[in-house]
This record gives structure tokens, C-alpha cells and sequence, in this order.
């Protein structure tokens, strides 16, 4: 079952000017009597993978993923849906994720987890996710369209698993400089914790170390702390294990020398199981939720550092 192809957006001269600057070429009248021209103008974009713009992002996954559905899959009705929407986003148009009810899901589960999605999704792209983090907010919009259109064909399940997966990734990176785009925040780290665990692990202590060293003055710099729960367990319980968490994090920062901000100052804080980096039902474990984010606040500088970007997941398709 192929999905239904939207109305292209008008190509203003504007529009087309953008386009042309994004690498798009724009297909001739004779180009388009053999149909198909959006896939054909999408495989002669040529958008490299450090670009720096949300729009160039969004045309290079749309790109992978419509000739993915062409060349791999041969459903070449899809591929031109998904290179339109690619062409529409460089052309100016605001993104428009797939609404699963709309392509005739009807299971109650797969539209449970995907309405959650799309409405964590639609925050980050009408907020700052677009400008603070490009790459995720692209990775995050085509992944979850992927997820869209495989669960409505509903027979490959290695497919809608890959597509779920990469948008979960794309989350995790969003959720992880979430507060980048203040100015005062200069470095950011996220420490990861074991199932119903506080403690500190190597691996969390190495991060932290990390972060310090990335710093040109400490004493010039205060510490904001946040901690995080998965959803496993109560909320009242998730609260406080949260809460030991961050207490956990600051004291290792204390120790090290850098400066905790008072509790009541909101630096120290603790929100539960109420803010996931990725989204899921109540009940359910997830490693990436089990999380103390902590930033260094105050300290002048043009750039933003994100420490421990080693743990956070590749931008890369393993489908398309």
C-alpha cells in the first residue's frame, strides 16, 4: 500500500531562487511528462552531510529515503511523495510530518506511539530545534515519516523497528541540548545511569571529567543540574530517584571543584519521569531516560561544547 502523494508546493520565483541555492534543480516540462520528477531532481541534489542548515538536512534524508523507496524498495509512488516533501522544505515550506490517522493506521498501539511522537516532534520544529540542532531536527522529521509510511505497509518489521529506532536516536540528541540555544550555557554534558540506579558509573565520572576539561576558567562558570527518570516504576518514585541522581552529580562536581548553584536558584533540580529524551508509554524501561544533564553556566564564549557526544547516537540511516 503506497501512501497518497500531496499537491506540490507552488514554486514561487522566491522559492525556486532558495531551491536553486540548496542545490535543487528545477525539473522541465518536459522532464516532467515522464513523471516522477521530484525523485529525478532529488537524486541530482547534492547536499554534503556537514551541511549547516536545518533545510539542506531535511533535503539530504528525504533524498536517502526517496531513493531508498525507488531503488531498493521499487515503490516509486512513495519515493515521489517523500521527494516532494523534501523539495517543498527547501523551497521554503514549513515541514509537515505524516499524521498516522491520515494514512489509514488504525492499530491502537502504533497510533498511540505515533501521535506521541509527532506532537514531540511538531515542538521541536515550530521552536528552536531547527536552529539550535539541524541535523537532529532533519534526522528526526524523515526518520519518523519513515516510521509513518512502514507501519502503514505493515508487513516489513525489521523496516518499522529501523525507522522507530532512528527517530528514538534523533530524540536523544535533541533532548540532550535541549537548552543550548541559551547563551549563557557554554558546555553541556548528559550522564547516563543503570536501571534503579544513583551511582556514578566510570564511564559517568569520565564525562564529567571531560566536561571540566573543556572548560578555559571553572571558577567562572556555575553548574546547572538536572535529573531525569525513565518511566518505569511510579511517578512519585521516579521523582525522587531523580532527584538522588542529580544530588549525585553535583556532589561529584562539588568535589571537583566547581561551583553547584543553590537548589533554590532552580540549577539543582529534578524532573521525574515528566521529561523523557525519548518518548514512551508509562511503565516501560529506557536507558536514555535514566539521565542527569548538566550545563556550564556563565562563562563568555561564542561556542557551545557538548561533552559525551561519543554516547549519543549516529545520524545515519542503517535502512536508507
Amino acid at each position: 500500500m503506497s501512501m497518497p502523494k500531496t499537491t506540490k508546493p507552488k514554486m514561487t520565483l522566491g522559492r525556486l531562487a532558495a531551491g536553486a541555492a540548496l542545490g535543487l534543480a528545477v525539473a522541465s516540462p518536459a522532464h516532467a511528462l515522464f513523471g516522477f520528477e521530484g525523485v529525478r531532481t532529488m537524486r541530482d541534489a547534492d547536499i554534503p552531510a556537514d551541511a549547516p542548515t536545518f533545510e539542506e538536512q531535511a533535503i539530504r534524508y528525504y533524498k536517502q529515503f526517496s531513493l531508498f523507496e525507488a531503488d531498493r524498495m521499487g515503490d516509486w509512488y512513495d519515493a515521489e511523495h517523500f521527494a516532494d516533501k523534501g523539495i517543498a522544505v527547501g523551497h521554503g515550506e514549513a515541514p509537515s510530518p505524516e499524521v498516522a490517522a491520515d494514512q489509514g493506521i488504525t492499530d491502537p498501539l502504533h497510533l498511540a506511539r505515533l501521535n506521541q511522537a509527532r506532537e514531540a516532534l511538531m515542538h521541536v520544529l515550530t521552536t528552536d530545534g531547527p536552529d539550535i540542532a539541524p541535523k537532529a531536527s532533519a534526522f528526526a522529521l524523515v526518520s519518523y515519516d519513515c516510521w509513518v509510511e512502514q507501519v502503514q505497509e505493515g508487513h516489513q518489521h525489521q523496516h518499522i523497528e529501523a525507522c522507530r529506532t532512528q527517530f528514538r536516536d534523533a530524540m536523544t540528541v535533541l533532548a540532550a541540548l535541549d537548552a543550548v540555544d541559551d547563551p549563557s550555557v557554554v558546555a553541556e554534558a548528559v550522564v547516563f545511569f543503570g536501571f534503579d540506579e544513583a551511582t556514578l558509573t566510570p564511564d559517568a565520572r569520565a564525562v564529567l571529567d571531560e566536561l571540566e576539561e573543556t572548560l578555559d576558567n571553572p571558577d567562572s562558570v556555575a553548574m546547572r543540574v538536572v535529573g531525569h527518570a525513565d518511566r518505569s516504576g511510579s511517578a512519585d518514585y521516579n521523582q525522587a530517584l531523580s532527584e538522588r541522581r542529580a544530588v549525585a552529580v553535583a556532589d561529584a562536581l562539588t568535589n571537583m571543584g566547581l561551583t553547584v548553584r543553590e537548589i533554590d536558584t532552580l540549577a539543582l533540580e529534578a524532573q521525574g519521569e515528566t521529561a523523557p529524551a525519548v518518548p514512551t508509554g508509562d511503565g516501560v524501561r529506557e536507558p536514555r531516560n535514566r539521565r542527569v544533564v548538566v550545563q556550564a553556566v556563565g562563562q563568555s564564549t561564542p561556542d557551545v561544547v557538548v561533552v559525551g557526544a561519543k554516547d549519543m547516537p549516529a545520524l545515519e540511516s542503517t535502512l536508507w
